[in-house]
């Protein structure tokens, strides 16, 4: 009687020892295996301008890390270094890589910069003049635009005189001219000039 509850109880002891370690082991936590490396990478910024600087800030948590970038999904190209001065629009996508470590990718938005607008300048040296007598029309843009001018007689389109920078325009004819200067992403000047009937 006494083996038969003496094995009854080592039977229960060992259930008890199996229950209690299957159970510790499922609690243990999964920690990462020695070979296993993990990648830390950002970007300054998302979005930038053409000539504007980006810095990469990049490591792995063992051996080194290896970068490459694409423009545009062209082809890779590899990048030293940790700053980055675009020279084109487009959108680059960067790729760190370790061994033994899944990559990390980053995405960087390159726009073009606003065109600088030209500014015009314009002159007349004088506003008012008698038919027959001449006026001197000055002009110019910054940014090496071209102006264009135009001219209204009256309120009405009007051509016929040759207008250059710098060079005396006889107008013949009385009336309100009004001339226009035009380029391109400028805002337009207008003079205006009056011209009288001569005395009889």
């Amino acid at each position: 009687m006494k083996k038969i509850f003496a094995s009854v109880v080592a039977v229960i002891l060992f259930c008890v020892s199996v229950a209690f370690f299957a159970a510790c082991e499922k609690v243990q936590p999964n920690t990462p295996s020695d070979d296993e490396v993990t990648i830390t990478a950002e970007l300054s910024e998302s979005e930038v301008t053409v000539g504007e600087t980006v810095t990469l800030n990049y490591s792995a948590s063992k051996g080194s890390v290896s970068v490459t970038y694409s423009k545009d999904g062209g082809a890779s190209v590899t990048f030293t270094g940790t700053t980055f001065t675009p020279e084109e629009a487009g959108v680059y996508v960067f790729t760190f890589s370790a061994e033994n470590a899944d990559s990390v990718t980053k995405t960087l938005t390159v726009t073009a910069p606003e065109p600088v607008k030209p500014v015009i300048t314009a002159e007349l040296d004088k506003t008012e003049i008698k038919a027959g007598e001449s006026v001197t029309i000055t002009y110019s843009a910054t940014e090496g635009a071209a102006v264009t001018v135009t001219y209204t007689k009256d309120g009405q389109a009007a051509s016929g005189l040759t207008i250059e920078s710098g060079e005396p325009v006889t107008i013949s004819e009385a009336g309100v001219y009004v001339f226009t200067f035009s380029a391109e992403n400028a805002d337009s000047v207008t003079k205006t000039l009056t011209v009288t009937a001569p005395e009889p």
